[in-house]
């Protein structure tokens, strides 16, 4: 008895995993409302009783898929936030561009309405949308402060320099997406340098301009 409640447990959550993937999919390709119950039930194979068994309706869904984008997205930075605090402000933002790079490019559907299609949305998950994108410039807000704690970076307004620094990733990143044969380095090599000049600009810094990870040993050698 224990082990058919335990497959149908298994079988209960695989259904659910697959509504939210065919969700993803379907956001980002028709947007919340052009993306209906019956065609994500359909592209997950999935009846459209077990889709109410697991959310209450579309918006439910909506904001389960969202949760699951923002936890995914803290979990490519989880190993950039762990770095050890010696780590330069230029190596620190090479790595964090090129998780951003990664989640972008293995999570476009994600990517494309989490952080591009918020004014397509309805209001009230615009909203969710939204709190959600100030919960990652907070953040990132916080990480500016650290290295400014540490001797990074000098003195500025973390809050600017993280909203800065967002809007022209995300500009670079649709550039990057919309490329037919993007070249993954040399566009997190250039995100990286931008995101490096902007925050020693508005810190007022003289420090020199960003090398590559590796490029002074290079030099040295």
């Amino acid at each position: 008895m224990a082990g058919k409640s335990r497959k149908k447990q298994i079988r209960g959550e695989y259904t659910r995993i697959s509504l939210l993937e065919a969700a993803t999919e379907l956001f980002a390709a028709h947007g919340f409302e052009g993306a209906s119950v019956k065609q994500i039930t359909e592209r997950a194979g999935a009846s459209v009783g077990s889709f109410y068994h697991h959310f209450n309706d579309k918006a439910d869904l909506f904001t389960q898929v969202l949760d699951n984008g923002s936890m995914t997205l803290r979990r490519y930075f989880r190993k950039v936030r762990n770095l050890p605090p010696d780590v330069s402000l230029e190596e620190r933002t090479h790595q964090a561009i090129t998780a951003l790079v990664d989640f972008a490019t293995e999570h476009r559907s994600l990517w494309v309405w989490l952080l591009l299609e918020t004014d397509k949305l309805p209001q009230p998950i615009r909203k969710i949308v939204k709190k959600d994108q100030e919960l990652y410039l907070r953040d990132q807000a916080q990480d500016l402060e650290a290295a400014v704690r540490l001797g990074r970076l000098k003195p500025l307004d973390a809050k600017l320099g993280a909203q800065a620094v967002f809007g022209m990733c995300v500009h670079m990143l649709s550039v990057y997406l919309n490329d037919p044969n993007p070249d993954r380095d040399a566009y997190v090599d250039s995100i990286t340098k931008a995101t490096v000049g902007i925050l020693r600009a508005m810190a007022g810094s003289r420090q020199p301009a960003y090398t590559e990870p590796g490029e002074k040993a290079l030099k040295a050698g």
